[in-house]
């Protein structure tokens, strides 16, 4: 990945947090091999961070920006219309509480493991790493990271007016144009009028 940097992934609370919760919805048979495999991955694993100043280049090559603040965060800075809002985590007055859908939500999104995704959050730190973990150990090989997360992206890209809006269908759009007189082809009215042999 030309160009990229690489961040190891760091690990913290919010990594716990999610760890504990996945351990007791996991399923038996993920075993302890799984769980070693999985450790091990994650180990080594080094998440690839993309500059503002790149994330262009890598959406010309078909990558899809995920944005995985809480809607809260989103509603305070705004954020692109054409970015997959997925968020991973949503803060409360008790700490972070995780999205337990997450990897749900972006495999529905993106089935394919070859899928180019460009992770960020706000700061680009704990929660894009905790993000690219979890997709790594799904076997997504092509997953990157906006270095400084959505802040530094705005800050060095700031939404335009175009981004902000969000289009709705009016009612006149809804109801559309009035469709009887196609449905029989012919209104009464013209037949009614028609004069001739036939009548």
């Amino acid at each position: 990945m030309a160009g990229a940097a690489v961040r190891g992934a760091g690990r913290g609370g919010l990594r716990a947090a999610w760890a504990a919760g996945a351990a007791r919805a996991a399923p038996a048979a993920r075993g302890a091999r799984a769980a070693v495999r999985a450790a091990a991955e994650e180990a080594e694993f080094e998440v690839p961070v993309v500059a503002p100043e790149g994330v262009k280049g890598l959406l010309d090559k078909g990558y899809t920006i995920v944005d995985i603040r809480s809607p809260q965060e989103v509603a305070e800075t705004g954020s692109k219309r054409i970015w997959e809002k997925v968020p991973l985590a949503a803060m409360t007055e008790e700490g972070p509480v995780m999205n337990r859908r997450w990897l749900v939500e972006m495999k529905g999104l993106f089935p394919n493991s070859l899928s180019r995704i460009l992770l960020a959050c706000d700061d680009g730190t704990e929660r894009t790493d905790i993000a690219a973990d979890f997709l790594n150990e799904e076997g997504y090989s092509a997953v990157q990271a906006i270095d400084g997360g959505i802040d530094a992206y705005l800050e060095e890209f700031p939404l335009e007016e175009k981004d902000k809006i969000v289009w709705k269908m009016s009612d006149a759009d809804r109801s559309g144009p009035d469709t009887a007189s196609l449905l029989h082809g012919v209104s009464t009215e013209q037949v009614n009028t028609i004069e001739g042999p036939f009548m």
